[in-house]
């Protein structure tokens, strides 16, 4: 039976569990991956120590994954991918910040469950 054809509370834990920890991984993972070896190469002199090219490559990293997982979602018209976009800022920021997916994982599982119920 397909999911959209079950009750509000099946939807509901369905979007909290599913396709949460799968995209994070997939989009935030080598975000995370990226800023951890950045911070790493701050502290033992390399060439990536430089600010503006430690900036400019999670700049560019983090745009490129916003972008991607916005147009991932495009199946649900143009609200669905200003959603993703706001979802993708909102979840990059806080896998930079918390140093982890953990909570961003929570935070898009917790959006999927409001968004499928």
């Amino acid at each position: 039976m397909a999911v959209a054809q079950t009750s509000t509370l099946i939807r509901f834990c369905f979007g909290l569990i599913a396709p949460a920890p799968l995209e994070e991984l997939l989009f935030r993972g080598p975000l995370l991956a990226l800023w951890l070896a950045l911070r790493a190469a701050r502290n033992h002199g390399s060439w990536m120590a430089r600010r503006w090219v430690r900036w400019s490559l999670m700049g560019a990293a983090a745009t490129a994954s916003a972008i991607l997982f916005a147009a991932g979602h495009t199946l649900g018209g143009s609200v669905n991918v200003a959603h993703a976009a706001a979802l993708a800022v909102t979840t990059t920021a806080v896998t930079l910040w918390q140093r982890s997916l953990v909570p961003a994982v929570a935070a898009h599982g917790l959006y999927d469950a409001w968004a499928f119920a």
